[in-house]
């Protein structure tokens, strides 16, 4: 799309260089793209004041960028950082559940000797170990969504705080939780 600016227009923007046109091309016609565009669209490429440079693939200003900004290598420090700490949560969560399962295996003896079945017993740690979820979720929220609306999480993250992003995290989190709850609970009992 080419789209003419008024004189208003480029007063409000300033003189306007090095403009970037992004074209989106199928795997199957990329093959030699930027020799066939510029052959095809010769004349058309040099109408009025504007003019192609260059014609650079994606891949290629994408290392340009990291290589200048260094952010690929701060992606990683985060992503091993947040692959860490999940690994973490997630054996203390489960340790947490499993000794407190493995604890109470005298009461659990003693509700099968009384006439329990497993599936029920099972059940009623499961659902223990998901309601003491329940109690602390709310106020665990309340915190993090406290902790985002003031930005301390977005000055330690560089991250900005939307109410859609929350929202993911909130459900992943959650079910990642469960998921830790019911794998410490299920697998001693």
């Amino acid at each position: 799309m080419y789209q003419h600016l008024s004189r208003n227009e480029v007063i409000q923007q300033g003189y306007i260089y090095n403009r970037e046109l992004a074209i989106r091309v199928s795997p199957a016609a990329d093959k030699d793209f930027p020799e066939k565009f510029k052959e095809l669209m010769k004349e058309q490429l040099t109408l009025g004041n504007l003019y192609v440079t260059e014609i650079v693939p994606l891949e290629i200003l994408k290392k340009r960028y990291y290589a200048t900004t260094g952010d690929e290598d701060k992606f990683y420090q985060n992503l091993f950082v947040l692959g860490f700490f999940i690994v973490n949560i997630f054996l203390g969560v489960i340790a947490t559940f499993w000794l407190r399962t493995e604890s109470r295996k005298a009461e659990m003896g003693l509700r099968m000797a009384l006439g329990s079945t497993k599936s029920a017993l099972k059940g009623s740690m499961l659902t223990e170990g998901l309601l003491l979820l329940s109690i602390v979720w709310l106020p665990a929220v309340l915190v993090c969504i406290n902790l985002g609306y003031t930005g301390v999480i977005g000055s330690l993250l560089d991250l900005q705080f939307t109410v859609f992003d929350t929202f993911v995290s909130l459900l992943n989190t959650t079910g990642m939780m469960i998921l830790m709850i019911v794998t410490g609970i299920s697998y001693p009992a």
